[in-house]
């Protein structure tokens, strides 16, 4: 006899079903997703160059929450640099190394804006 109840173990064999089912088997979310082959664009404040990155190293407090999602992760490296960046766009998008100059006062170097 077949029995309509789950098993206790997991089958070695499973069965396939030649028919589609007729529902959908998730719901769409409110975010869109980030391509499987990269990582989103992150505001990166630690370094020294405050770029936006997406080496895949996104800090968990920017990624585990859906709303925190929408305030730090992006698709899109210069909608990153625009929100998180504002005063050095250039730089974000170039990663430009910035430039030192004395600041004429000492013999230290300061930092300067991008070439």
């Amino acid at each position: 006899t077949t029995s309509h109840q789950p098993s206790q173990s997991p089958s070695l064999s499973p069965s396939l079903s030649s028919m589609p089912s007729s529902e959908p088997t998730g719901k769409p979310t409110d975010q869109p997703s980030f391509p499987p082959t990269g990582s989103p664009y992150y505001p990166d404040w630690i370094s020294t160059s405050q770029v936006c990155i997406n080496d895949g190293l996104t800090p968990a407090y920017m990624k585990e929450l859906q709303q925190q999602q929408a305030n730090y992760l992006y698709m899109d490296k210069q909608e990153c640099c625009e929100t998180h960046f504002s005063w050095r766009v250039r730089q974000c998008m170039g990663n430009d190394e910035p430039v030192y100059y004395r600041d004429g006062s000492s013999s230290t170097c300061v930092k300067g804006e991008t070439r």
